[in-house]
């Protein structure tokens, strides 16, 4: 899904209309001979399937696209009637949470990708503010005072590709938030956090670890291109960066980028 979803992006962002054509395309056979294969709107490994039609629909405007990709934001809050909650998923939503909290760092792309889009496809402030609440529940539970963050609470170990997630999450969230929501300036504190500590801790080779904060461990290509992607968000938006590249002009923040870039690939 992620890399669909990327593609979508990517396609747009370059004006390539042969590669949207063809992701567009791809996508037919989950109407019909496919149809199986769609994600069941029960987990938040599966609801996040809803950002890939929603995407689809805003580049093409064909309502199946919007049918299909709100049913997945909206059970993300509104159980579906076939689903039987758990206690642990009652609370949650009992609280206003989404029922598929589990307090997984994944869970803040998962969770805020899908709801994200279905802001930006239907300008309903109901999306956007569920996905700063649950973010800013996920930074109190599992941000460290460095900026890291523990994969779970029952997994204390910064394990690179989950920290991604949450850069990549934090970032593309802040990138639609409105600067208004109440929940603005405690993720943006936590994001800049974070990007601190990821500037730190980059080796020389322009990489990120396994566990990012353990330098004895393999580099882990995923992550840090995770880490990248979050970095040039926060360069591009002027003065996101500035206090975590120790307050250089944005000109020499994105020439940082550049050279960050390069060392990974």
């Amino acid at each position: 899904m992620q890399l669909w979803l990327g593609g979508l992006w990517f396609a747009q962002a370059t004006k390539n209309r042969g590669l949207e054509e063809r992701l567009e395309a791809r996508f037919q056979p989950l109407f019909t001979t496919e149809a199986y294969l769609q994600p069941q709107a029960n987990h938040v490994d599966n609801n996040v399937f809803g950002a890939v039609p929603l995407e689809l629909y805003m580049q093409t405007k064909d309502e199946k696209y919007l049918a299909m990709g709100m049913k997945y934001a909206d059970t993300q809050w509104d159980a579906p009637a076939t689903q039987e909650l758990t206690e642990e998923e009652k609370a949650w939503a009992d609280k206003g949470y989404s029922w598929q909290t589990r307090l997984w760092m994944d869970d803040m792309f998962m969770i805020t990708a899908v709801q994200a889009q279905a802001y930006r496809v239907t300008q309903d402030m109901k999306y956007i503010t569920r996905a700063a609440r649950e973010m800013v529940v996920y930074l109190d539970s599992l941000q460290l005072d460095n900026g890291l963050f523990y994969h779970a609470p029952s997994a204390p170990y910064c394990w690179g590709r989950a920290n991604g997630w949450m850069a990549v999450g934090m970032a593309e969230l802040l990138r639609i938030l409105p600067e208004t929501n109440p929940d603005y300036a405690e993720i943006m504190a936590a994001y800049l956090k974070m990007m601190k500590t990821l500037k730190e801790t980059q080796n020389e080779k322009g990489m990120w670890r396994q566990l990012v904060d353990d330098p004895e461990l393999w580099e882990e290509t995923s992550g840090s291109a995770m880490f990248t992607y979050a970095m040039i968000v926060g360069v591009k938006k002027v003065g996101w960066m500035r206090k975590s590249m120790a307050k250089l002009p944005a000109k020499d923040g994105l020439l940082y980028v550049a050279i960050l870039i390069k060392r990974v690939m």
